[in-house]
């Protein structure tokens, strides 16, 4: 992107701030905290009461209905939610589940449940339940896996993607782990999950370069000890949240701080949102729900009617494409991408939006939380505000504009 003109520094500092750390950001919110300070709008952010741990126990005459009605009870939570809904959103995508394939609503329920439970807790206490989450055994076979015929799954993922990431394993280390990670099963009939002795490996294994009798818990803790685990988990947080992609060694820099807390994550979130304060760039795409949710809140759409939006946006809750979540680079600004997003910003619900005369070029930025344009952008909106429409229709006009701007794309 070229250089930025930044309309309003205080403006701008809080607006990115809180396109970051929520997925909802209004005008209202954006006038209460500009006159704070940013430090103190992050502890307040931090401190911010959280949505409820556990989703409602009876929604659905059916198992899917009743998940379909848990899915829309989160969306509900993350477009009035704050921190707490964007780290509960992360962890789902990082520790992935897909509803197909996952025993159905009571399981995705606990699930659900852990994840928002420590969505601002410890990682590490977080990562030894989700290995033996019910839904996690379902999606990813370690349900019934036996050490004369271990499944391999689980134990990739736990080290690609739950911990240490690609190229820091061996194919041994993964007939290992698939061995020590044996003998987990889940009940299906009580909605509980446990350990099958008669399944599991006894005997001492090789695991990493460490001989020794390697079980679950063992596992884990090995891996967590791992600065590599740290830089890597502790990397895709700072750029969740906006900060750019580090470097392999501040990616380890950061990962030992990290370590160092015990692997609490509300001191790594408050230091992604502080470090990061004076950046006038947009780091990353908004990936399909943010844009979904910020769109809402400006446009006033409800979040459930558009529901089919989200969907065509590529995201929805426990639908991730694969078992590495949803992409998280310029995929979410692909022709097909922008082609759904052009038609919402020129299409949404004009009656959602009152007095259309009153929008001129500022007003739809600050509409949109948008206070670092590119000359580009702020060359479009005053050839736009030149035109002798009528006031109702350049102001509609200027609105969708702004909704379609590279900048709204961005986080």
């Amino acid at each position: 992107m070229s250089t930025l003109i930044g309309r309003d520094h205080q403006s701008r500092l809080i607006a990115k701030l809180l396109r970051r750390a929520k997925f909802s950001v209004n005008e209202n919110e954006l006038t209460r905290f500009r006159s704070m300070s940013y430090e103190n709008v992050v502890a307040e952010l931090l401190r911010a009461p959280q949505g409820p741990t556990t989703p409602p126990t009876t929604l659905g005459e059916k198992d899917n209905d009743s998940i379909n009605e848990m899915m829309n009870w989160w969306m509900l939570e993350m477009a009035a939610g704050g921190i707490h809904e964007k780290m509960t959103w992360f962890w789902h995508g990082l520790l992935t589940t897909h509803r197909n394939d996952a025993y159905g609503f009571e399981f995705i329920r606990k699930q659900l449940s852990l994840l928002r439970s420590q969505a601002l807790g410890n990682y590490r206490t977080l990562l030894h339940e989700f290995v033996k989450d019910g839904s996690l055994l379902a999606y990813l076979d370690g349900d019934g896996s036996r050490a004369s015929n271990p499944n391999e799954n689980l134990g990739r993922e736990l080290m690609e993607l739950f911990t240490l990431g690609v190229g820091h394993y061996t194919e041994d280390d993964v007939k290992s782990a698939a061995r020590a990670l044996a003998g987990w099963r889940v009940d299906k009939d009580n909605v509980e999950v446990y350990f099958d002795r008669e399944r599991a490996f006894v005997a001492p294994l090789l695991f990493r370069g460490v001989q020794g009798t390697w079980d679950t818990e063992k596992l884990v803790d090995a891996l967590l000890d791992d600065v590599q685990t740290a830089a890597n988990i502790s990397r895709q947080l700072w750029f969740y949240l906006g900060g750019g992609w580090l470097t392999d060694g501040d990616a380890k820099r950061l990962g030992e701080w990290w370590m160092n807390r015990n692997y609490d994550i509300t001191p790594l979130v408050e230091r992604a949102l502080l470090d990061t304060k004076e950046s006038y760039d947009y780091m990353r795409p908004k990936y399909g729900l943010e844009y979904f949710f910020h769109y809402c809140a400006v446009t006033g759409s409800d979040v459930l009617e558009g529901r089919h939006r989200a969907n065509a946006l590529g995201q929805l809750p426990y639908q991730p494409p694969n078992v590495a979540g949803w992409p998280t680079d310029d995929r979410w600004l692909n022709a097909s991408q922008m082609l759904i997003r052009g038609n919402m910003a020129w299409n949404f619900e004009h009656e959602l939006v009152s007095n259309h005369e009153s929008i001129t070029e500022d007003k739809a930025l600050d509409m949109c939380s948008l206070f670092a344009i590119s000359p580009e952008t702020s060359t479009v909106l005053q050839n736009a505000s030149a035109t002798d429409l009528d006031p109702a229709v350049k102001g509609r006009t200027l609105l969708s504009l702004a909704l379609a701007s590279p900048e709204f794309q961005l986080l």
